[in-house]
């Protein structure tokens, strides 16, 4: 691969002509995202966005990773939140978040958050069940 220097971050070409690899840091690690070039020559990043996710009243800051089958109602999400497949946020805002599959999130204003799979998370909440090494601030 030959690396060209762009600012802050490098792109390495691989000997096929239109596909490169950008590598940038966030937080201090190293991230990858694939950037396809099409025949006019200009790079153009691969969606990180899928065709299935649900937009009513609400807004996606990117950079972002939307998963399959998402619903978002009156929401913000991003920058920086990969959310996955089949999950759900209402009435929420979030930001530098990992959120994982099959997750309900309602009224919540999270950032720096990671909540695991299949979990329910309701920021007007008045019991609380978490497990082992978990964090609640």
């Amino acid at each position: 691969m030959t690396p060209i220097k762009t600012g802050h971050s490098s792109l390495q070409m691989s000997l096929r002509p239109y596909n490169f690899i950008f590598i940038s840091t966030f937080k201090g690690k190293y991230v990858y995202m694939k950037v396809i070039v099409p025949m006019a020559g200009i790079p153009k990043p691969l969606t990180l966005i899928t065709a299935s996710v649900v937009l009513e009243n609400s807004k996606i800051i990117e950079p972002c990773y939307i998963g399959e089958n998402v619903i978002l109602s009156n929401t913000t999400i991003g920058p920086n939140v990969s959310l996955g497949d089949d999950s759900i946020v209402e009435n929420s805002h979030i930001a530098d978040s990992l959120i994982k599959t099959k997750t309900t999130i309602k009224n919540a204003n999270l950032k720096e958050a990671m909540i695991g799979n299949n979990a329910y998370f309701d920021g007007k909440f008045k019991s609380v069940s978490i497990g082992d090494y978990s964090v609640l601030k």
